[in-house]
């Protein structure tokens, strides 16, 4: 516990900063977009004993705070607990309020981080127990908190193992400690930049102009599935060697990521929407295999996922040719859950798609933020009518399968996953070779349909301007 002097500055700094918080209350209530009312909350007794009672709980905590160097505004528990730049611990207090359109919803709030706070000094990992006191951390803690609180999410009917859900719904602050600590565990980067970097994915969800989606987004699954993503794909992008990348055209993954202002959100939440609206089909991380608006935002992820498989996906890596040199496996919902058919298949699919190049439909390299109709990924590969024939059976016998005549030299297999493949002398829209991969995905909409051509690649003309 921190002294007293220390409890009552801290205490003096947080009322300060918000009775002097400068908001722009009205265009926020006019954008519906929630935020702290300096004039309303400030003058509500019940607002006011819960802000105390989180401050305590801060002093509590005693947190290391940082004196050297610039302070984000999203760290303002380090700033209001050292007393630093007033106007950064405004901001700061009123960032974390955003998005949370109520005075009774920012009490709710204030409880629901007071338990985060708790949680976070209960996890045991000897690599955690500086991290835990440091205010900067714990600032970026709870601006996670804030917003998953603003998507209003519903009670979860299954058990989700997910901390955030587990303290908005309960107090069994010790399991959600255990969760807390194995969502950080499973990245291998800087704790402050997953955080940050997951709250800025949930405020976009938020802020998707689309109330279907805000909708499905109440799910508190679909966030869980977010964060699992972005932390995993997080730390496959710090594994990566020189001249690999994961697959993403969109490039809006490490846009909304890195974004250092969440006034960058709402238009990267209109990319987003407009990238994936309903019945444009994307090329980018959620899918090289170009899934629909009804794939992406159920517990899927637009900007995360790549070519959806039943129970997870696979990331594709490419090398400095823009080639799939290898692809990553990642489970849906933690732990693999697949059958070992599906792992079979999801191995062979992986493994002939190396080599080959993302393309449009007419074999020309996927250029960032393009999109298209159709539900066919495709890609090229070198070679020709011998080549492709020849990698068939390679990875048919992967499968342990025996190839079946279909006249005309075509081929197929039944894919063990319950789908299937064939191989074709002429592409429809090409005339060239190729292999066809229709995967059996959990649902119907879940299908994936997979298409590598083997010939050359369609140079994209470029006319030069002045």
């Amino acid at each position: 516990m921190s002294d007293p002097v220390a409890t009552l500055k801290l205490l003096n700094n947080l009322l300060n900063a918000a009775v002097n918080s400068v908001s722009l209350h009205e265009v926020r209530i006019a954008s519906n977009a929630g935020g702290l009312d300096p004039r309303g909350d400030i003058r509500s007794a019940s607002f006011i004993r819960e802000l105390v009672k989180f401050g305590v709980e801060v002093a509590r905590v005693n947190p290391t705070v940082t004196t050297t160097g610039e302070t984000v505004i999203s760290e303002f528990l380090n700033t209001l607990w050292s007393g630093g730049d007033e106007r950064k611990g405004q901001a700061g207090l009123n960032q974390f309020f955003e998005g949370v359109k109520t005075s009774d919803e920012r009490m709710k709030l204030l409880r629901f981080d007071d338990r985060l706070l708790d949680a976070a000094q209960l996890m045991q990992g000897l690599g955690l127990q500086t991290q835990k006191k440091d205010a900067r951390f714990l600032s970026q803690l709870l601006n996670l908190g804030s917003s998953y609180a603003a998507l209003e999410t519903e009670a979860s009917q299954v058990e989700l193992n997910f901390f955030l859900d587990t303290l908005q719904q309960s107090q069994n602050l010790q399991k959600g400690a255990v969760e807390l600590e194995a969502f950080l565990s499973r990245f291998d980067g800087d704790d402050n930049q997953l955080l940050a970097g997951s709250r800025n994915l949930l405020q976009t969800l938020d802020v998707v102009p689309d109330q279907s989606i805000q909708n499905r987004s109440r799910n508190p699954s679909v966030a869980r599935e977010w964060l699992d993503g972005a932390s995993f794909r997080a730390s496959l992008s710090l594994s990566l060697s020189l001249g690999e990348s994961i697959f993403d055209p969109s490039g809006l993954y490490e846009q909304i990521w890195a974004a250092s202002s969440t006034r960058q959100l709402p238009a990267l939440a209109q990319a987003l929407y407009a990238y994936a609206a309903e019945d444009v089909q994307v090329a980018s991380n959620a899918s090289p295999v170009l899934i629909s608006q009804s794939d992406v935002w159920g517990n899927s992820n637009p900007i995360v996922d790549t070519i959806t498989l039943i129970g997870g996906a696979l990331f594709l890596v490419l090398d400095s040719a823009g080639k799939v040199g290898r692809w990553v496996f990642r489970s849906e919902g933690g732990g693999d859950k697949r059958t070992e058919e599906e792992k079979k298949t999801d191995e062979a699919v992986g493994d002939l798609l190396k080599g080959a190049t993302p393309t449009d439909e007419n074999g020309k390299p996927l250029q960032q933020g393009q999109t298209r109709k159709g539900k066919v990924g495709n890609y090229v590969k070198p070679g020709d009518k011998t080549t492709a024939n020849q990698e068939f059976d390679e990875f048919a016998a992967k499968l342990q399968k025996t190839p079946k005549d279909q006249g005309n030299e075509k081929r197929s297999v039944d894919l063990p996953d319950g789908g299937s493949a064939g191989v074709y002398p002429k592409s429809d829209s090409t005339g060239e070779p190729s292999i066809q991969i229709n995967l059996n995905g959990r649902t119907v909409n879940r299908k994936a349909r997979l298409k590598i051509r083997y010939g050359s690649i369609r140079a994209t003309l470029v006319i030069p301007t002045t």
